[in-house]
């Protein structure tokens, strides 16, 4: 396709040629006039700038729908993941429940879980309401038995005989 333009006053004749730096049709100018020629006017048809406009206006559109897509997809993604660690976590306390259960009454079951302990406790269960006393721990015989100490942190457990007999808490 060929136009003829007039510039400046001078006329001249453009031809569609098949690449553009901002990828559309760009146009090789057949210049009358050499002055024309070495300033290096570049034309872009008014028609076709309008197309670019809206190409490009139509490119930013999907990029900010991709990207909104995206953002969609991680925040599906995290509840996913975060449903995925509920039901895994309620499957592990089930577990542990039953084998709770199996050892002791369903009350220290209850304790041990909501991470409770309670004078009379033995040493097992405030390990498994508790932990391994993290503090360290004393040990103590006398004519009355054993009396053994666990520290953890603000807090400390004595046993007499395998027993809880006292809780502090500093």
């Amino acid at each position: 396709m060929f136009y003829i333009i007039e510039f400046e006053g001078q006329q001249f004749s453009v031809k569609d040629t098949p690449k553009l730096p901002y990828s559309g049709p760009s146009y090789q100018i057949y210049y009358k006039s050499k002055e024309v020629k070495e300033r290096g006017v570049e034309l872009v048809l008014k028609s076709d700038i309008e197309k670019y406009i809206a190409e490009y206006n139509n490119k930013e559109q999907e990029r900010q729908l991709s990207e909104e897509a995206r953002q969609q997809r991680r925040v599906k993604e995290r509840a996913a993941s975060a449903a995925a660690y509920k039901k895994e976590w309620a499957e592990r306390t089930a577990k542990r429940k039953q084998e709770l259960l199996a050892k002791y009454p369903a009350d220290i079951v209850e304790k041990i879980l909501n991470h409770k302990v309670q004078i009379g406790m033995t040493m097992e269960m405030c390990r498994e309401a508790w932990g391994y006393p993290y503090g360290g721990k004393t040990s103590v015989t006398n004519s009355l038995g054993t009396a053994e100490t666990w520290f953890y942190g603000s807090s400390s457990l004595t046993f007499v005989n395998g027993k809880l007999r006292s809780i502090i808490k500093y």
